[in-house]
């Protein structure tokens, strides 16, 4: 049987990466200020000019006709497509996706993958999902492996609040306390919502925070990650700041420099949180 993986932008593969391993690409399509762009075709310095000036920012699922539209292509090719939109904690794109396989001209062919993660820890989980392909696997099997096996849990530092009041989740006198105060909010994920977990008065303090957490979840409680896992870092705008997490992450933990990924947040989720993001992802080495 032949398979083709399917994925959208919130993925952490760039369009090159995702060409180069032979994943099939939607762009996810994000409204600044009610004018619709998508992260496959808009420049990245126009973007992170366009995000500064903006005053209202949306994102939003795939168009359903636009992923309909694309699984028929690849059925005319492949007898079946793996189909990894943003899991179902984060977005309403699992649903519809899982709406789409279940459908009578999809069924049996097309698997939709509630993958628990976003970003660079997908892409992690995509490149193995890869390897099971080749290996031989079918889809139905990768899925349940996918479902049973995948954790991990994400951290995001937020350095400036006026994203997060955009997009509508902080209200304006929240935002501007924060900024005034200059409060440096540390919002969690294990493949649900993301929430906040603590607030610190500087980056440096945060990222010490996270690296304490991850501390007591490796050292301290195996039942969720064992022994074997990776530590990536995923940034917008701001490579040194992330490169000094990184080097902070490889002096406390011992794992090899290539079990540290550092990878760029797409434009959709970077929409969220600005320019000076940096995320923090511990990924459970997945071992069948």
């Amino acid at each position: 049987m032949s398979t083709k993986i399917l994925i959208d932008t919130s993925s952490g593969l760039s369009k090159e990466e995702a060409g180069e391993n032979g994943f099939e690409l939607v762009g996810l399509p994000f409204l600044l200020d009610d004018v619709e762009y998508n992260d496959l075709n808009l420049d990245e310095n126009i973007f992170f000019e366009k995000l500064a000036n903006a005053k209202r920012i949306n994102t939003s699922q795939a168009p359903v006709e636009l992923v309909v539209n694309k699984i028929r292509e690849l059925l005319k090719e492949y007898d079946e497509v793996l189909y990894f939109p943003i899991t179902s904690g984060l977005s309403s794109s699992y649903n519809t996706g899982f709406l789409i396989s279940n459908a009578d001209e999809f069924k049996d062919k097309v698997f939709c993958i509630d993958h628990k993660t976003i970003s660079v820890p997908e892409r992690r989980l995509l490149l193995y999902v890869k390897e099971l392909v080749d290996s031989g696997y079918s889809s139905r099997d990768i899925k349940d492996i996918v479902e049973k096996n995948a954790k991990n849990d994400i951290w995001i530092v937020v350095d400036d609040f006026n994203y997060l009041k955009k997009g509508g989740r902080v209200d304006a006198i929240t935002a501007t306390i924060g900024n005034i105060l200059n409060i440096k909010p540390i919002l969690y994920s294990d493949g649900g919502k993301f929430s906040l977990v603590k607030k610190e008065r500087s980056l440096k303090n945060a990222f010490d925070d996270i690296l304490s957490f991850i501390d007591d979840i490796v050292e301290r409680d195996y039942t969720k990650f064992g022994k074997e896992y990776y530590l990536d870092v995923a940034y917008a705008k701001n490579l040194e700041l992330a490169e000094e997490v990184k080097k902070k992450i490889h002096d406390k933990f011992p794992i090899p420099d290539e079990s540290i990924y550092l990878g760029k947040l797409s434009q959709v989720v970077a929409c969220h949180t600005g320019p000076d993001t940096i995320g923090i992802a511990l990924y459970k080495k997945i071992i069948i």
